[in-house]
Formats: C-alpha cells, sequence, structure tokens
C-alpha cells in the first residue's frame, strides 16, 4: 500500500506476527486477499459493499467503473442446470448473477461467456452469512463474489429471503479500487 499512497481498511484476520530484533517494531501479515478496494454500489442502496475480484479474469484498475443492470440467470450456472440464458440483446450493459456450488467457478463464468453479451459476472453465496470469498478463477469477463444477503439484495429480495426470478434487472455499478 505505501507504493501505491493507497489506504485501506485492514482486514484484521493477522496470521503472522513477528517483533524486530530490537523491538521497536511488530510487522504483522494479513490474509492473502487482492491488495484493492474494488466496491459495489447498487441504486437501491447507498452503502459501498466490499467485494472480491476473480484472481484469473479481467481486473478493475484504479478508479475504473463498470455500471450494469443485474441478470439473474437462475441457479448455479453449472451445465447440469438450465442454460445461461443471453444477455438481454437491446444495446444495454448487462452482468450475469448466479449463485455458488455444484461446479469450479470457472465453469460457472465459462458458460456465463458462452450464452454471449454479459460485460461481467457476480457470484454469489447461496445461503448462510459468509462475506464476500476469495474468487479463484478463470475467465475474460471480471467477475466478483458477494455474501447471499448482498447478492440477492440486488434484485431486492433481501426482506422476504426469496431468491430473484429469471431475469429480473436491477441496476448496479462496481468500480476498481
Amino acid at each position: 500500500m505505501q507504493q501505491t499512497s493507497k489506504t485501506e481498511n485492514p482486514e484484521g484476520n493477522a496470521h503472522q506476527s513477528e517483533f524486530t530484533l530490537d523491538n521497536e517494531y511488530v510487522l504483522t501479515s494479513d490474509e492473502d486477499f487482492p491488495p484493492n478496494g474494488t466496491q459495489l454500489f447498487t441504486d437501491h442502496n447507498p452503502n459501498r459493499l466490499a467485494v472480491s475480484q476473480g484472481s484469473g479474469t479481467k481486473q478493475l484498475g484504479d478508479g475504473e467503473t463498470m455500471t450494469n443492470q443485474a441478470v439473474y440467470v437462475v441457479g448455479r450456472a453449472c451445465a447440469e442446470d438450465t442454460a445461461v440464458p443471453a444477455a438481454p440483446a437491446d444495446g444495454g450493459s448487462y452482468v450475469a448473477v448466479a449463485t455458488r456450488g455444484l461446479c469450479a467457478f470457472t465453469e460457472k463464468v465459462a458458460n456465463m461467456e458462452a450464452a454471449g453479451g454479459y460485460a461481467g459476472a457476480v457470484v454469489v453465496n447461496p445461503e448462510g452469512a459468509c462475506d464476500g470469498f476469495g474468487i479463484n478463477v478463470e475467465g475474460v469477463i471480471p467477475v466478483v463474489s458477494l455474501d447471499r444477503m448482498n447478492g440477492f439484495g440486488l434484485f431486492d429480495k433481501v426482506r422476504r429471503r426469496e431468491r430473484p426470478r429469471r431475469r429480473e434487472l436491477y441496476a448496479f455499478e462496481y468500480t476498481g479500487p
């Protein structure tokens, strides 16, 4: 962080710390999360959410922003599930949203890319209170992860605890560090 002159909120989960020989300093390390502060926010929730970008996908750079409509692709976007539908062909910018489970993240993203028309992808933890999670994935489009509450919150489904219906759209934006 010192090299980029950025400040980030600490993750708060140190795994290693050592005193220097003269006991003047303590050196600590944090988990191996990406050194950026990628955030997501929606048109109906002003709170910015910290998200984790996919490891082997296009990364949003400093100040780079994507503004899209979220499309729930119904299920997990795995080969065993209903095929991922193509994004609407109306010239808009869309991001595919699927839930975690059954197949590898790379398969999910490959199926979203093969469907066509998506500028990015979001993978949502399907249950529990797990926060955004690190996502080891290969793909061309940007990918981020979200916990269940905020993932389904993209479709305003938090209060009723229901999954979004097919093709339900809500605007959202995510921005690089």
